[in-house]
C-alpha cells in the first residue's frame, strides 16, 4: 500500500474514532467520509440519506462490459464509555468505536484511493454502510443492488482472538442468524388481598420460561439452535397492594440456518399463545435486531482464499460458523461473495471498553481487497 495512502487513511480512522456516532446518527461520520474522498479521489458519490456509496467506473461502455465488484464498511459506533487515554480518544461520552467500525471505514477509504491509482478494467462500488449493530442498516442497502449491475460483494471485520492478520472464512453460513423477540402477556389487575378477582400472567410466564428447553431440543433442527432469555419482568416492583397484570418475555433466538430460526420462533410463538390462552391472558410479540445468517458462496471463498495465498497471509477455515451474527448476510441473499474475519491477536474483544481498532490492520485490509480485484 502507498506509504502516503496509508498516513492519510490511519489519520482519518483516528478522526473517525474521535467521533462515534450511534447506530442510525452516523450523520458527521458520513459527511467526513464523503469530504476525505471528494478530497482525495475523483470518484463519483451516491447519497442515500442515512448512508452513501462511492462510484469508480472502468469506462463509459455498455453496463455489464465489465465486471462490477462492491465493497462494504460499516459506520457506526456502540453505547461504551471510552476509557482508555488515547490522543484521539472518543469526545461523545458513552459513546465509542469498540467494534472498530473506525477501522473498516478507514480501509475502505484505503482502498478507494489505491483504485483510483490501479485505475482496474472492473466497476467498484464503494459501500458505507450505516447501522450495523442493531440490524437496521444492510437492508436498507440493498437498494443498491437494484440500482447498480453488481456481480460480487466483499467485507471484512476485524477479530481478535484469532492470529495477526490471519484472514478467517468459512464456506456456508459463516455467522449465526438471530433475532430478538418479546412476548408481553396482559391480565387482569386486582388488590393484592383478592387475587381471584384478577388474572395474574405469572404462571403462564414461569410455563413459557420451562417451555424454551423443550422447544429449542437439537432434535427439531436441521442444526445448531439456541434460545437465550435476556430479560423477565412481571408486575411493579414495591406495589405490593397490588396483583400483577402484565408481564414479558425476552429472549433471543439464534441458529445456523434461516429456516430453522424460523421454526424455532414459531414454536415459541406457538407456545406462549397456548399459555396464554390457558390462563386467560392476552399476548402480543415484538421483534428486534433481526440479522439474517451470513452465507458465504462457494465462488467467493475460493476469492478470497486465493486473495490471502498471494498475499502469503495464514488462511482458517472454520468447522462451525460463528455464534454472533452480522447484517451482511442482506447483502449475499443478493449476490454471490464473502465475508471475512482479519485476525487481531492477542488483543481485548470487540465491544469492551479496552478495545481499539489495531492501526496495522487497515494495509492488510486493503491489500486483501485489491487482491480480490
Amino acid at each position: 500500500m502507498d506509504n502516503r495512502n496509508l498516513e492519510l487513511v490511519t489519520e482519518l480512522r483516528h478522526l473517525l474514532h474521535s467521533n462515534p456516532e450511534l447506530s442510525g446518527f452516523e450523520t458527521e461520520t458520513k459527511k467526513t467520509l464523503i469530504a476525505f474522498l471528494q478530497r482525495h479521489t475523483s470518484l463519483s458519490i451516491v447519497d442515500r440519506g442515512k448512508w452513501f456509496y462511492a462510484v469508480y467506473k472502468a469506462g463509459d461502455s455498455l453496463p455489464g462490459s465489465y465486471p462490477s465488484l462492491a465493497f462494504r464498511a460499516d459506520m457506526d459506533a456502540v453505547a461504551v464509555e471510552e476509557n482508555l487515554d488515547l490522543p484521539y480518544k472518543s469526545k461523545n461520552p458513552g459513546v465509542s468505536h469498540k467494534c472498530g467500525h473506525d477501522g473498516h471505514c478507514a480501509t475502505l477509504a484505503g482502498f478507494a484511493l489505491e483504485v483510483e491509482q490501479l485505475k482496474p478494467q472492473k466497476n467498484i462500488y464503494f459501500l458505507f454502510q450505516h447501522a450495523e449493530e442493531n440490524a437496521g442498516g444492510a437492508i436498507e442497502c440493498v437498494s443498491i443492488f437494484e440500482n447498480e449491475k453488481i456481480d460480487e460483494i466483499f467485507g471484512l471485520h476485524n477479530m481478535p482472538g484469532w492470529p495477526k492478520k490471519s484472514i478467517v472464512l468459512r464456506e456456508g453460513t459463516f455467522m449465526c442468524a438471530s433475532e430478538g423477540i418479546t412476548a408481553t402477556f396482559t391480565g387482569t389487575s386486582t388488590h393484592a388481598s383478592t387475587p381471584w378477582k384478577g388474572i395474574n400472567p405469572a404462571i403462564a410466564l414461569a410455563e413459557t420460561i420451562l417451555e424454551i428447553k423443550k422447544i429449542s431440543e437439537k432434535s427439531l433442527y436441521k442444526s445448531m439452535v439456541l434460545c437465550t432469555i435476556i430479560h423477565s419482568s412481571l408486575g411493579t416492583e414495591g406495589a405490593f397492594g397490588v396483583s400483577a397484570s402484565k408481564a414479558s418475555l425476552s429472549v433471543t433466538c439464534r441458529a445456523e440456518h434461516d429456516a430453522d430460526i424460523r421454526a424455532l420462533k414459531e414454536r415459541l410463538y406457538d407456545s406462549a399463545r397456548a399459555k396464554a390462552k390457558e390462563h386467560s391472558l392476552t399476548c402480543e410479540f415484538s421483534v428486534h435486531d433481526s440479522f439474517p445468517a451470513t452465507v458465504n458462496s462457494k465462488a467467493g471463498i475460493e476469492r478470497v482464499r486465493q486473495a490471502a495465498e498471494k498475499l502469503g497471509l495464514p488462511f482458517i477455515e472454520l468447522d462451525d460458523p460463528i455464534g454472533g451474527s452480522e447484517d451482511y448476510g442482506y447483502f449475499l441473499q443478493k449476490t454471490d461473495g464473502a465475508f471475512f474475519f482479519i485476525g487481531a491477536g492477542d488483543h481485548p474483544g470487540v465491544h469492551s471498553w479496552e478495545y481499539d481498532f489495531p492501526d496495522e490492520l487497515i494495509e492488510t485490509g486493503v491489500e486483501m481487497f485489491k487482491a480480490l480485484l
